[in-house]
């Protein structure tokens, strides 16, 4: 065996196994796995074309020559596939290497020169492919890619004189020798600067800032991205600085700890910091620092991934202003509300203060029937009107919709509740002036609540809590109310909740029925008109009476559907009994109706339809409506009480004399009838000044050409009296209570209608 054999075949060793080794550091690369493979797989072919051992039997020793050199060639292949990132063929790699064995175990059995040219020609080859393929890269690239192109060209002369039978001179085997030294020393040298350069290539164009520093703080890595963060263009002008160079806050002390937190495998990773610091520039903005431990070469260093936040600062801050501030009003949001009361509560613990919670009586009214922009603009000019109107101390916030919060502190020794009254009572007394929207005049009322700190609640939930149960209390006592929180409030809201629960469950149930008073003619006696009138049988509750239920319903929007389907059901009744009997043929059906229903702008149509789907003339219609009804000064309402009134559907005001102070609807409102309220008529027998305010309705009524009808009446004194004064109709219990449908039939329909 010559010496260049020997030096060929340790070449191949080392240098082989030099490769593996770098597969073993950085696993995650299969480059030099593959090439040191075939580099050994190369260096057992020459092993065992020049090794003379009569032990191994020819066709073995032809087969592992063969194996060596293919699996060799095609592993080299694959190599510099893997170096240049291409997807490596395992299938054609196997379906290569059966097709190749055998190829050239058939040319070794035909002649020996062929075989071994054939060899040399295969080998040769794939050293050119690789050539070919690392020439064509970087300046380094093409180096190594130049050395294997000689060392393939190489092979083809090797082959040419294999096939050709002549030997080959001693300055080949030197040449080859070299050449394959330098080719591996040279895919070595790649290798390890591809490792070297996997860092930079990988951050170079990121948007982050990315820098590595060792544990003393010294720069040893950096992106172009950190360096224009800082206000360079060349990341090497940050490499080899200190990190306090650009984070001077951050002292020897700092780092250590850092570096012990970058250790500990308990350590959530990355760790996050933010500082304001200042570029090369002088500019100041908010950086965020995200470390996380890097080893390299067994030794610790920190990954620091660098972000200018002031965006993402201008954004929290942006987030955070809408979270504390109402964009429609510019007062202090919910979230700035429950916010200072605990710091309040924290700062301030004995300091006494007032709650009060109000909100817009009717607004959804307003909405609906001006557009949101208005109803925007009344919340302002409501903001800016309690704004005036509070001390300097107080503080006011939107809670959210039409819902408004005050808190007035006080003096120890003051009353809270005093100062609360006081100050809801100036809010009601200034309200009364009409605020100007777009040229309209609307006048609104508060509904407020009041909760007294300590003394009340000493938590800011439930001060909240209460004082909206006040508040709610002061809608259900009429609205444009002030009302002080205790204790039996509470009950009431839980019982309104429980009713609210049951409401919306009892129309699909069907537990509602109806009753229906006779209304009938002062003079003869005659029925009239019926009052349609609501009973619940809840499943839960059973009998709940409707002074509980109704307020509970119109709360909460409920009353429209539970008023359609009353009308739905006293137009049916109605039109089974005209059917029925000729003496009801000309009985009229009188529904209440709630504010809710008139405001809607579809509730003609529904009139309409059904009362045509009841086969009834509008005629047989009286809409009984509240004076509350009327205190919004609705338009809508107003709008849709003329169209009905056109198209014939009567209308009569209930329970007049107990709600609204001026009588000027009664010019405005196209109205059939009046219903003096029962409280009149109770005292009619004992009080002169009752029977003189009677006397009056009756007698303002008449020369109106209105409708009179007296309610509550339960004596003949009072229905003699009533006759005497001129009174047209009587509903009452003396004359008969609220009847079921086929009682009432019984009592006052005699002859039946012929079939």
């Amino acid at each position: 065996m010559s010496h260049y054999l020997l030096a060929s075949l340790l070449v191949d060793a080392l240098l082989g196994s030099a490769l593996l080794l770098l597969w073993r550091v950085q696993p995650d690369d299969r480059t030099p796995l593959l090439w040191g493979m075939a580099q050994i797989s190369l260096g057992v072919l020459s092993l065992m074309y020049n090794l003379q051992v009569p032990e191994i039997v020819a066709p073995i020793r032809v087969l592992v020559i063969i194996l060596a050199l293919v699996v060799g060639s095609l592993l080299f292949v694959q190599g510099t596939l893997a170096f240049v990132g291409r997807e490596l063929r395992w299938r054609w790699f196997w379906i290569a290497l059966v097709s190749l064995t055998g190829i050239l175990l058939w040319f070794d059995s035909w002649s020996v020169d062929v075989a071994r040219g054939s060899s040399a020609l295969l080998l040769g080859a794939s050293l050119l492919w690789s050539g070919y393929i690392l020439g064509r890269g970087a300046h380094s690239y093409r180096i190594v890619g130049g050395l294997l192109l000689l060392r393939g060209l190489l092979r083809l002369v090797m082959a040419y004189l294999f096939v050709t039978g002549k030997a080959l001179p001693e300055e080949i085997y030197l040449l080859a020798f070299l050449f394959k030294a330098a080719c591996l020393l040279g895919l070595i040298y790649l290798v390890l600067a591809e490792a070297g350069q996997r860092f930079p290539n990988a951050v170079r164009f990121l948007s982050d800032g990315i820098w590595i520093h060792d544990e003393q703080g010294r720069i040893l890595q950096a992106n172009p991205a950190c360096a224009k963060l800082f206000g360079y263009q060349d990341p090497a002008v940050l490499e080899g600085r200190q990190v306090q160079d650009f984070l001077p806050f951050v002292d020897k002390t700092r780092l250590s700890r850092l570096a012990e937190s970058l250790r500990q495998d308990e350590s959530v990773f990355p760790l996050t910091y933010e500082f304001d610091v200042q570029d090369h520039n002088g500019r100041y903005f908010p950086l965020q620092v995200k470390l996380s431990p890097y080893w390299q070469g067994g030794q610790l260093l920190a990954l620091a991934q660098l972000k200018d936040i002031s965006a993402r600062k201008r954004q929290r801050e942006l987030l955070e202003r809408a979270a504390n501030e109402d964009e429609v009003t510019g007062l202090a949001s919910r979230h700035a509300l429950t916010s200072r009361l605990h710091a309040w509560q924290q700062l301030e613990p004995e300091r006494p203060f007032a709650l009060l919670f109000l909100d817009v009586d009717h607004f959804k009214r307003v909405n609906d029937t001006l557009g949101h922009l208005l109803g925007d603009q009344l919340l302002q000019v409501t903001a800016r009107r309690l704004q005036q109107l509070i001390p300097a101390e107080a503080f006011l916030a939107r809670f959210g919709g039409d819902e408004f919060v005050i808190r007035l502190p006080v003096d120890q020794g003051e009353s809270a509740e005093a100062a609360g009254l006081a100050l809801g009572r100036r809010i009601s007394e200034v309200f009364r002036q009409p605020f100007v929207l777009d040229t309209q005049h609307v006048v609104v009322s508060l509904s407020m609540g009041l909760v007294c700190y300590p003394d009340q609640a000493d938590d800011p939930t439930m001060l909240l809590r209460h004082a909206d149960t006040a508040m709610y209390a002061a809608k259900r006592a009429g609205r444009n109310q002030l009302c002080l929180f205790d204790q039996g409030l509470e009950r009431a809201v839980q019982e309104s909740m429980m009713l609210d629960g049951a409401l919306r469950q009892a129309l699909a149930r069907k537990e509602f029925s109806l009753v229906y008073q006779p209304i009938l003619q002062a003079e003869t006696g005659a029925l009239i008109k019926a009052e349609a009138l609501i009973r619940w049988h809840s499943e839960s509750l059973g009998w709940v009476s409707p002074d509980r239920f109704i307020p509970v319903a119109e709360e909460s929007g409920l009353i429209v559907p539970l008023g359609r389907w009353v009308l739905q059901e006293a137009c049916r009744q109605l039109a089974q009994w005209r059917q029925a009997y000729l003496s009801a043929r000309g009985l009229r059906m009188s529904v209440n109706v709630a504010a809710w229903q008139l405001a809607d702008a579809d509730y003609v149509a529904d009139v309409q339809a059904i009362l045509a789907a009841n086969g009834l003339l509008p005629e047989a219609l009286v809409l009984e409506l509240t004076e509350r009804t009327l205190i919004a000064e609705d338009p809508t309402i107003e709008q849709n009480l003329s169209a009905l009134r056109r198209l014939g559907v009567r209308v009569a005001l209930d329970d007049f004399g107990t709600g609204y102070s001026s009588l000027s609807y009664l010019s405005r409102i196209p109205l059939d009838t009046l219903k003096m309220d029962r409280s009149f008529i109770a005292e009619l027998e004992t009080s002169q000044r009752c029977r003189d305010l009677v006397l009056h309705i009756i007698a303002m009524g008449r020369s109106l050409g209105l409708q009179l009808v007296a309610e509550g009446v339960e004596t003949a004194a009072q229905a003699e009296t009533l006759t005497g004064f001129g009174c047209h109709l009587f509903q009452g219990y003396y004359f008969s209570r609220p009847l079921p449908p086929a009682e009432l039939a019984e009592r006052y329909f005699q002859e039946m209608s012929p079939v």
